[in-house]
């Protein structure tokens, strides 16, 4: 006699092969569109990774109907038992450690902006998620050594009392369930439980810290929050439910293997249903485009210190990058410097400008046309290249005139040596 009943194996067949089309689909779109330039920025071998998760658990609700087709052997309900136990341990961490180190990617690449250059490739996403994985095995293996998990036969036995009129009869009723267990089975749930909500706490920090990142081909905090939290509620709503049910193996193998599928189907549909919606209405030839929001939240990045040769793996700098820091600083410098010029010579223009106010109305044109000739000859020969020295016998000279006549005919104009001196009396005109 089988220990589940025909109702049960096809209700986990059915919940299979719901999980399988979905997780198999979603497989199938990033393998054939990985190339794709909006797909491919939403990292389609950590989102393959997470579809093959989705797959192995799959079969986990298969096999939670498979007794109802195998031998009523001891041995054999024990190997299933643990080979289910390790599946499910195992598919959890690469369902969510792709998302945990997705997230953890662009959150590097977006902290210091444009300021660091940061290359996180995807053969170092997947030796984090091995790294998860080695922490499940350890603890798998420790528990496969230390407290085997085994299924046995649990027996209920219960009283049933039938009153038939005056008579009242009692009977005594024995119901047995098979389930997989141990000797210290709530510690090690306790121990699998902590390190996946670790795994789920770190996933929805790195998603925190990445929800003002607006490019979508990148930002999946919000579906990240939303699967995380819909699987979280189905789980606990299962495990309360299955709980409630125990004594009915029937019932309470058909509620997990539902919620089994329920969660592969939502978290994979709210994880990647935007992308494909985002990749069906975005052209080929489209490129994606950072909006202002992320500009502005990259130009208000932290900027790290400079290190060259830093021991840091994710950062690498060019072998120029000192020459061009310098030549920054330099054309930084030559920047101020042509400030403050362009800020004496406009000094300079007013105070030849206020000079010329003050003029007699009777001044003939042709000091007027010697002193603009001074003026012009004098500042193109400061806005000339450091290369070229400046030509000083024409600064107060007019052509025709000689430098001391022209002196002589400004200095009687306005009766002042210091007047027609103006422009050597600046210090940092003569620094010039």
């Amino acid at each position: 006699m089988a220990s589940v009943s025909l109702g049960t194996f096809v209700v986990a067949c059915a919940c299979a092969t719901l999980g399988l089309m979905i997780s198999i689909s979603f497989l199938v779109f990033h393998i054939y569109h990985r190339k794709n330039k909006i797909v491919k920025m939403s990292s389609p071998y950590m989102n393959m990774v997470t579809s093959f998760g989705a797959i192995l658990l799959s079969v986990v609700c298969f096999m939670y109907g498979l007794d109802f087709i195998l031998e009523q052997e001891q041995r054999t309900r024990t190997t299933i038992c643990q080979i289910r136990v390790w599946i499910i341990v195992t598919s959890i961490t690469l369902i969510l450690g792709p998302v945990c180190t997705k997230a953890w990617r662009v959150h590097s690449i977006f902290q210091y902006g444009f300021a660091k250059k940061v290359v996180i490739k995807d053969s170092k996403l997947i030796t984090i998620i091995g790294g998860l994985l080695a922490v499940d095995l350890t603890l798998m293996a420790l528990w496969q050594t230390i407290d085997p998990v085994s299924s046995k036969t649990k027996l209920f036995a219960e009283s049933i009392v039938a009153d038939e009129n005056v008579d009242v009869h009692v009977f005594n009723e024995t119901t047995s369930i098979q389930e997989c267990t141990c000797e210290k089975l709530p510690v090690w749930i306790i121990v699998l439980t902590l390190w996946k909500i670790t795994l789920i706490i770190s996933c929805l920090i790195f998603a925190w810290k990445t929800k003002g990142v607006t490019v979508p081909s990148l930002n999946d905090s919000a579906n990240t929050f939303a699967a995380i939290f819909v699987s979280i509620i189905i789980t606990l709503c299962a495990t309360m439910t299955a709980t409630s049910l125990h004594r009915s193996t029937d019932a309470t193998r058909i509620i997990v293997a539902v919620s089994i599928a329920a969660c592969i189907f939502l978290f994979q549909l709210v994880l990647f249903l935007p992308k494909v919606q985002y990749w069906w209405k975005t052209p080929d030839d489209a490129s994606p485009r950072i909006s202002s929001s992320s500009l502005r939240e990259i130009a208000s990045a932290e900027i790290p210190p400079l290190h060259l040769g830093d021991e840091n793996a994710n950062t690498y700098n060019d072998d120029g990058l000192l020459n061009i820091v310098e030549e920054n600083k330099a054309l930084k410098e030559s920047l101020l410097e042509k400030e403050d010029l362009i800020s004496a010579l406009q000094d300079h223009l007013d105070l030849a400008k206020e000079k010329l106010t003050k003029l007699p109305a009777n001044l003939g044109p042709k000091a007027d046309l010697s002193l603009d000739l001074d003026a012009a000859s004098g500042i193109y020969d400061i806005l000339r290249s450091p290369e070229q020295p400046p030509d000083r016998s024409g600064i107060y000279r007019v052509e025709g005139t000689p430098r001391s006549a022209q002196s002589e005919e400004i200095n009687d104009v306005t009766g002042s040596q210091n007047e027609t001196q103006f422009l050597t009396a600046d210090p940092k005109f003569k620094k010039l």
